[in-house]
């Protein structure tokens, strides 16, 4: 890797035309000299195309046309980039002030590393910042297995380990970052970093707040793929069960012991136990609750774990 990696970043965009220019602002505005900037529109009816010529000088590429969604924008945008690192930041979401010369820095530093994440932040309509997304410290093999400790916006990775990975799911339309950075995890060493990179603006209309359903759906199916890809027959029949279907299996060259896996699985049930319950998913809840009382994860005689399973009893 040079003195000063090229850095690509994509902007996949579709009708984001009030936020985009801040977008645009904020990647270019990082006056990185070794910047490779495209933005994939997906054929927007509102004013984004308009605010995209009007910084197109400064762009590598671009282009407006009908797509496929998100995903398949993603990596048409890869397929394009020829940078070292890599990341995409969407059209309603910022990077932070230096974030590039910060990450640039991470990898220089640390040349067996293929994947950098650092701070996020959340954003509201008015780019207030109003929180941080987790970033957790200790530990984190685990949950890079079933938590997603960062916020996609803060997480850069080599263009090699994009590329050995296959890139992003089309088959997926929210989770893709998950199930990517599941497949990266399996085959390369990842890096922390305490700097503040990027933020994710949350607004009426933004993904996160309308499908909840869909991610808690995606993120089973990578659960169900990682475990058949470990060739855990018993957590991934206990997930296929429950309607989670598997992608096509991740290749794995790191390694993760049973002890390991079960960890994984537990942090997963735990995770989303809670959204299952409160959104009335009762099948899964309770199939969920059981397995956290069998391994121990939830005390049977205390009045909480007591009234969740007469809640679910019937």
């Amino acid at each position: 890797m040079g003195i000063v990696p090229k850095i690509s970043i994509v902007t996949p965009s579709y009708n984001q035309g009030e936020f985009l220019e801040e977008t645009i602002n904020s990647i270019l505005n990082q006056n990185y000299q070794n910047l490779e900037y495209i933005i994939i529109d997906g054929g927007s009816t509102d004013n984004s195309v308009e605010i995209i010529r009007k910084y197109e000088e400064h762009l590598s590429y671009w282009i407006s046309e009908k797509d496929e969604g998100q995903s398949h924008a993603i990596n048409k945008g890869f397929a394009i980039a020829t940078g070292e690192i890599c990341n995409w930041i969407n059209s309603d979401d910022i990077l932070a002030p230096n974030a590039l010369q910060n990450i640039s820095k991470a990898f220089i530093n640390n040349p067996n590393v293929d994947f950098v994440h650092g701070k996020n932040g959340i954003i509201d309509s008015e780019s207030k910042l109003t929180g941080w997304t987790q970033h957790p410290k200790g530990e984190l093999k685990l949950q890079y297995f079933y938590g997603m400790p960062y916020g996609q916006q803060a997480c850069f990775f080599t263009k090699k380990i994009f590329d050995k990975v296959g890139g992003v799911n089309e088959k997926i339309s929210f989770s893709m970052d998950f199930d990517l950075y599941t497949k990266i995890h399996l085959r390369a060493k990842a890096l922390q970093i305490e700097d503040h990179i990027g933020s994710i603006r949350i607004h009426p209309t933004t993904k996160t707040n309308n499908l909840q359903n869909e991610m808690y759906y995606d993120n089973g199916c990578i659960m169900a793929t990682l475990f058949r890809s470990l060739r855990n027959e018993n957590y991934y029949n206990q997930l296929a069960r429950l309607g989670f279907k598997s992608y096509e299996k991740y290749d794995v060259e790191i390694e993760l012991e049973k002890n390991t896996q079960t960890e994984i699985w537990l942090g997963y049930l735990h995770k989303s136990f809670w959204y299952y319950y409160e959104n009335g998913e009762k099948r899964i809840a309770k199939h969920f609750l059981y397995s956290l009382i069998r391994y121990g994860r939830m005390k049977l005689f205390n009045k909480e774990t007591l009234k969740l399973i007469k809640d679910l009893a019937f």
